[in-house]
């Protein structure tokens, strides 16, 4: 696979340097597999084990290498950003040697928390991450989140700030003449998110939770949508997850300005919102229902279609936090301290990064050559393997799709495109046969 080298990575030592290109390289041919599984031999092994354990390797510098190559990404990427976060939780719960870990979703859970900005095109690719916070919830702090108002932390102290810190991540790192759009769930329907100040090119999409109250009037955001006269329908397509299944979905569509009121009435903040139901779902299934704000002006039912189809690319944050958990399977880590942890954190972030750009970048561009994937010699093998005539066409859709096959992807007409978990599976069976190949060759060499 071609190298995913960060050019700009300096943790102080170019050796140390080197090791970290080498790891994500190493992981991104076989991210599902142990340290010792994906380094292949002792030395390399006990290399990968040094770095991890090195106190002087900051994973800050790290993820600050890889946050640089996505911006030079997003300057080539045309039309809008869209910047998706969320968090999710790393379980360590049952490595009872692992030290420095914080609780979860409950006092008997444990590991580490992380809140991440994914960066994309508006065609769904995703291009790096631009921000990344992680932290550990201190046990003795249990209970305290959910304290009367007296006792409250301050704006900085609370979790919900990392949903501010990225939004301003994000307008460091995005040029002034570009546009982002950052996007979050429900989770993010915070006032002092919408209350934020903010350059100009950054916008804010947010799916509403909360039912709030509009100045000057009687009624409340949900209400207001509800009697606004209907603007148009649009059909998407709504991703998989542990609840639902793919399916097309008819949506109606409204969309009208409103003026938010703050908890204490004392101040308020004009946004635009958007609601996106569906009228007529399957039997059993629960129906979709969006009302969306965001601060991106709308004035026709195409821009609120936009919109919709903007906030339908959030769920590739979702996708980016099960390529690193079940992919590179980051959960099953044993290197006992958090320190460490954190590094192996920030190299697979990278790697399941790749893995997913990989996956998407052969949907959205499936002509572009196979050269920004594999190597020459890695293409005439995987013809080999596949039994495909040399004369395919030399594009990284065939290659992804070959690669795909190998990892159980049927390929089967109506089949839809293969998804990041045959991809992984595929690049795993892929390098074996390609290590395998080399040492065949050289061998033959050897011999004559």
């Amino acid at each position: 696979m071609i190298s995913t080298t960060l050019p700009n990575l300096n943790l102080g030592d170019k050796r140390l340097d080197r090791r970290c290109n080498r790891l994500i390289d190493q992981f991104v041919r076989k991210p599902s597999m142990s340290i010792p599984e994906a380094c292949g031999s002792w030395k390399s092994t006990k290399g990968a084990y040094r770095f991890f354990t090195n106190d002087t390797v900051n994973a800050e510098k790290i993820l600050q290498a890889h946050f640089m190559k996505t911006q030079q990404k997003v300057r080539e990427t045309d039309g809008v950003i869209l910047v998706a976060q969320d968090t999710t939780d790393i379980d360590y719960t049952f490595h009872f040697r692992t030290r420095g870990l914080g609780y979860l979703q409950g006092e008997h859970l444990f590991g580490i928390k992380i809140h991440s900005g994914l960066a994309m095109s508006e065609k769904g690719v995703p291009l790096g991450l631009l921000s990344q916070k992680r932290w550990i919830r201190d046990i003795s702090e249990f209970g305290k989140r959910r304290m009367p108002m007296k006792h409250k932390r301050s704006q900085e102290e609370r979790e919900s700030y990392r949903w501010l810190e990225t939004v301003r991540d994000v307008e460091k790192r995005i040029p002034e003449k570009q546009q982002a759009i950052v996007i979050g769930d429900r989770e993010a329907d915070l006032y002092e998110l919408f209350a934020l100040k903010r350059a100009r090119n950054i916008h804010l999409l947010v799916r509403a939770k909360h039912n709030r109250y509009l100045w000057g009037v009687q009624k409340r955001l949900f209400t207001r949508l509800s009697t606004t006269e209907k603007s148009g329908t649009l059909t998407i397509l709504v991703q998989k997850t542990l609840q639902r299944r793919i399916r097309e979905v008819g949506l109606t569509v409204r969309f009208t300005n409103v003026t938010l009121a703050s908890k204490n009435a004392r101040g308020a903040i004009r946004l635009w919102a958007v609601e996106a139901k569906e009228e007529e779902p399957p039997q059993g299934v629960k129906p979709i229902h969006w009302i969306l704000l965001t601060t991106v002006p709308i004035l026709s039912c195409e821009q609120a279609k936009q919109v919709i189809n903007w906030y339908t690319k959030r769920w590739l944050i979702e996708r980016f936090h099960y390529t690193l958990k079940s992919g590179c399977r980051i959960e099953e880590l044993q290197l006992q301290e958090r320190s460490r942890l954190e590094r192996a954190l920030a190299v697979y972030t990278i790697v399941a990064w790749k893995l997913l750009w990989i996956t998407y970048e052969a949907r959205e561009y499936p002509e572009e050559h196979v050269d920004r994937i594999l190597t020459r010699e890695e293409w005439d093998v995987l013809c080999i393997v596949s039994r495909s005539k040399q004369n395919l066409p030399k594009t990284i859709h065939t290659g992804v799709l070959m690669i795909a096959k190998l990892g159980g992807f049927l390929a089967r007409k109506g089949d839809r495109e293969p998804g990041v978990k045959t991809l992984w599976i595929g690049i795993q069976r892929f390098t074996d046969i390609m290590q395998g190949w080399q040492m065949a060759m050289e061998k033959d060499v050897g011999k004559g």
